[in-house]
């Protein structure tokens, strides 16, 4: 784990350390400012999780609940309005944290009866759910066999190929690419091997969220997190943020059918760049198409073949932005064809074939909307319903909004009663000018 909030998580869930001693793991990362707050995803918000519960086991008086309360509700309509997962958009590195972090708001949103809090939080689990299943394989992914390593190839983008044995214990294989993508290591026995690649994080998450026959492997975190939370924190009508009829629903869109596949469309969040999934008779792939540069190195592509052969393309060569060194750098990705492409600034474009045959749909998220193409259906494309109230886009200062809901429709009210009187002076306006009445 190497980081004292994850490797407690499951006695912060439980609430048996004392607050002193969680505030300790918490160390520097706790920031009680929305504004500030919202740079970072997954220490930022587990801060705010471990200092939750140790105001819970203090008993803190309600001004000081409602503060926390307050940070998770400007934080969740900061990301509902377009910074849906702020800078690590379906990246590979963090995934089960960020994750991890919504999840345990969620549960004990439910259990403090915090309603818009936890249907926000509810409505991005959902929207994860449906980036997981659309992006997943029909089973695991292979071991990468050649990390690049030779000489040269530590100064440049790669393309990175599964090729070998298969991995059951990651079964299915997520094809998730995006900011934060991957990492080379420096560790002297295992000098530049691109970690985060074959690992895929999120599928013991899809196992629990389909309930897949897919054997569990105890040392994975998640199942122990899991068990934690449904002792501690249950939340059976939703336990993942999913009702039973819209689990039943991802399973159609898993299987492909047209009516399923448009309907989840709809409930993904945007995102601040743009995502694609593709899925085709031969696999699935993904792309992000904005390199934005962050201290880790952004995975432009990823790629799952129906033989369990995966693909990786990232421009850069992958080592973490040192201080002084300039290995992560913005820049762009694109496919032509059945190639997916990758550049940066000053950096030479590098390449990846991907999955090939029919395409069965094509799905686009960004700030513009939702796309989805479904050959041979027609249908427009699809525009997210809101899953929770809807609310302000939020501003700087911490806490919930006091704006009650009257004010709002007076406040459109206003708007409208102040464009029509603009329509008429205008109006007005145009006829002395013209020298009528």
């Amino acid at each position: 784990m190497a980081d004292p909030l994850f490797d407690n998580l499951t006695r912060t869930i439980q609430g048996d350390a004392a607050p002193a001693t969680m505030r300790h793991w918490i160390g520097k990362n706790l920031v009680l400012d929305a504004e500030t707050g919202f740079d970072s995803e997954n220490l930022k918000l587990a801060a705010w999780f471990t200092e939750l519960r140790a105001r819970m086991k203090e008993n803190a008086p309600p001004p000081r609940m409602e503060e926390m309360r307050g940070l998770v509700y400007r934080r969740l309509q900061h990301e509902r309005h377009g910074q849906y997962q702020g800078i690590e958009v379906f990246g590979r590195v963090y995934p089960l944290w960020n994750y991890m972090t919504h999840l345990c708001l969620y549960r004990f949103a439910v259990l403090l009866g915090w309603r818009e809090e936890a249907e926000l939080l509810r409505g991005w689990l959902r929207s994860h759910a449906v980036a997981l299943v659309l992006a997943a394989g029909d089973g695991p992914g292979r071991q990468i066999t050649d990390h690049k390593v030779a000489e040269g190839n530590a100064d440049r983008g790669a393309a990175i190929r599964g090729d070998g044995a298969l991995l059951p214990w990651w079964d299915p294989f997520i094809a998730w690419s995006g900011d934060r993508g991957c990492q080379r290591t420096r560790d002297a026995t295992e000098w530049g091997r691109w970690q985060y690649l074959q690992e895929s994080a999120m599928s013991p998450v899809m196992i629990s969220l389909l309930h897949l026959e897919t054997p569990r492997q105890p040392w994975e975190t998640w199942w122990e997190w899991l068990r934690a939370l449904d002792e501690v924190a249950p939340a059976p009508d939703a336990p993942l943020g999913c009702t039973a009829t819209e689990v039943e629903t991802l399973r159609r869109a898993r299987s492909h059918e047209p009516a399923a596949l448009r309907e989840v469309s709809g409930w993904l969040w945007l995102p601040p760049v743009p995502f694609r999934i593709v899925r085709t008779s031969e696999g699935v792939w993904t792309i992000s198409e904005v390199a934005r540069g962050s201290s880790t190195a952004h995975l432009d592509a990823c790629a799952w073949w129906k033989d369990g052969s995966t693909g990786f393309l990232c421009g850069d060569p992958g080592w973490r932005k040192a201080k002084g060194t300039d290995y992560v750098r913005p820049g762009r990705a694109w496919v032509d064809g059945t190639t997916a492409w990758a550049e940066r600034e000053g950096r030479a474009p590098v390449s990846m074939p991907l999955p090939g045959g029919d395409v069965i749909f094509d799905l686009s998220v960004s700030l513009e909307g939702v796309s989805l193409t479904i050959p041979g259906e027609e249908g427009a494309p699809v525009t997210p319903e809101p899953i929770a109230p809807p609310g302000p886009v939020p501003g700087p200062a911490p806490g919930r909004s006091t704006r009650k809901k009257d004010d709002r429709k007076k406040v459109a009210v206003g708007v409208g009663i102040a464009a029509l009187l603009g329509s008429l002076l205008s109006r007005w306006l145009s006829g002395r000018k013209g020298g009528g009445k």
